[in-house]
């Protein structure tokens, strides 16, 4: 009778299955890292995925000293996992945050970068799986998160007044960008980004004092249809990393 409750949680599983008394169990999922094509039978339940890294993300300021949680899931959860912070455009620049960290999905982290300087950063997840000491791409676990900017503590993000959501802006008339946040003695450039794409369509202006305002003469730069959003940065540090930065509500150009 168990042979035939296996059977049924196969099928339902999407995987094909021959069971026999000397059935082999593997994975479905020809992504998983351990797939095996010449098994008989497959179980998901076996599979060993990279790491998806969902907490930082790429819309997240976290200021030096918060109290931040990092969140993913795969990789073996019988082993513990390595992780990093590193410098998001030289991949240098390496902290150690956990060495030995339970792979269990959810850790607290205080942020910090000493020695090193705050800006764009990304979180960088190692697993040995061979547990041999040694780390490469073919037979280990090696996985990076979005970008996001690690802040100095005291220093506020931007936060978008216009565009709201919903707003719809014609082409060529005049419109009111307004924001707070950021350091008042820097300037910012702003981007116009295509939400379907998730690419810059144009530069709006860069070298714009930190007012809290620009006045903007509505361009598309010939993209496509669809919503549209406003990016913000900032380097605060000048040292050519961009420290802070946001996207505003979703808007149209018609």
């Amino acid at each position: 009778m168990k042979k035939y409750y296996l059977l049924f949680f196969l099928l339902f599983l999407g995987c094909d299955v021959e069971v026999t008394e000397s059935t082999v169990y593997g994975c479905c999922d020809t992504e998983a890292w351990n797939y095996s094509s010449d098994v008989t039978a497959h179980a998901d339940s076996l599979c060993i995925y990279n790491f998806d890294i969902t907490s930082p993300t790429n819309q997240n300021v976290w200021p030096i000293g918060s109290n931040q949680s990092i969140n993913w899931s795969g990789g073996d959860t019988n082993l513990d996992v390595r992780i990093s912070i590193i410098d998001a455009s030289t991949e240098l620049d390496e902290v150690l945050i956990f060495g030995d960290a339970e792979n269990n999905g959810s850790l607290d982290w205080t942020v910090n970068v000493e020695p090193y300087s705050t800006g764009l950063k990304k979180l960088y997840f190692l697993q040995d799986l061979n547990s041999d000491g040694i780390y490469d791409t073919l037979n280990d676990l090696i996985s990076f998160s979005d970008d996001f900017v690690v802040q100095d503590q005291n220093l506020p993000n931007f936060e978008f007044l216009t565009p709201a959501q919903g707003d719809q802006w014609l082409e060529g008339s005049s419109q009111l960008i307004s924001w707070i946040g950021g350091d008042p003695n820097l300037d910012i450039s702003l981007y116009l980004i295509d939400v379907n794409t998730n690419t810059t369509t144009g530069i709006i202006q860069g070298g714009v004092p930190n007012t809290g305002t620009y006045q903007w003469n509505v361009s598309c730069f010939d993209c496509l249809d669809g919503p549209k959003t406003i990016y913000i940065e900032q380097d605060t540090n000048l040292d050519g990393n961009i420290d802070l930065f946001i996207q505003s509500d979703e808007f149209s150009i018609d």
